[in-house]
């Protein structure tokens, strides 16, 4: 007994049928009566993403980068400020090093400008002992060496804001060159 080919499997049903009614198996698009979707809906649902999804993704983006950039930012401010500081120790250095070289150290306030915005104001004073309690203080009459604090400041201005840094040092004079 010789069946017609559309009867061999009487459960399925033939496909030629399927595809007049809009079934394409390669794409997984089905009519409305043969969801191939299951629990989550008809196929057109869950083909592509929605406008607010798409929206939202691209304001998490944006929300992401903007953190990113500032975080950059904030990375760029602190490296010039750091080498702004950096700078003025290099310059400080070179001030208390050269002071009192080849003339006499005065005491009272000097000062000077650099390239660059940096200005400076060095304060020479004598520098008077803290009191030893019971050791012998040394008697700065009859000793032959003088203590002077080196007081420098170092001032710039860099974005409207007005910075400064100040550097301290000692240096033991003979009476005679202050």
């Amino acid at each position: 007994m010789n069946k017609p080919a559309h009867h061999r499997h009487p459960q399925r049903a033939p496909i030629g049928n399927l595809r007049a009614r809009g079934f394409v198996p390669a794409l997984g698009l089905s009519p409305r009566g043969f969801s191939r979707a299951g629990a989550y809906g008809s196929s057109a649902k869950t083909r592509g993403f929605t406008l607010i999804e798409v929206v939202a993704a691209f304001a998490i983006l944006a929300l992401g980068l903007a953190m990113t950039m500032q975080i950059a930012a904030g990375g760029l401010q602190q490296t010039q400020q750091a080498a702004d500081y950096s700078e003025a120790a290099l310059l400080a250095q070179s001030v208390l090093d050269t002071a009192g070289v080849g003339e006499k150290l005065e005491l009272g306030e000097t000062s000077g400008d650099w390239e660059g915005g940096f200005s400076w104001i060095l304060t020479v004073s004598p520098y008077e002992l803290a009191d030893l309690g019971d050791v012998a203080a040394v008697d700065p009459l009859t000793s032959p060496v003088r203590l002077v604090e080196l007081d420098l400041a170092v001032r710039w201005e860099r974005r409207g804001k007005q910075r400064e840094a100040h550097y301290r040092s000692l240096r033991a004079m003979l009476p005679e060159t202050l």
